[in-house]
């Protein structure tokens, strides 16, 4: 899963969650596998984005990075829509 990707993820959701029409999300693979998981690339591409001389905001850029992450596995519970995962 690449950044664009979890970026997406949550907005799909959001969209499902807010609009009446929406009655089900269904979460879908493509290929062999449902998700080989993050994409490691990514991650190490944020080192940029994290890094500081301060090794406090580096940390707490990091942990920017990671809620940003978990807002979007969050935005699956926070949807009020049943959400099925087509295995």
């Amino acid at each position: 899963m690449n950044l664009a990707m979890w970026h997406e993820l949550r907005q799909a959701f959001k969209w499902v969650d807010a609009t009446p029409a929406a009655r089900v999300a269904i979460l879908q693979g493509e290929g062999k596998l449902f998700t080989s998981g993050i994409d490691l690339q990514m991650m190490m591409g944020m080192g940029d984005q994290i890094h500081n001389d301060c090794e406090a905001r580096m940390r707490e850029n990091l942990r920017q990075v990671i809620l940003d992450l978990q807002d979007t596995l969050t935005s699956l519970e926070r949807c009020r829509k049943p959400v099925l995962a087509a295995i």
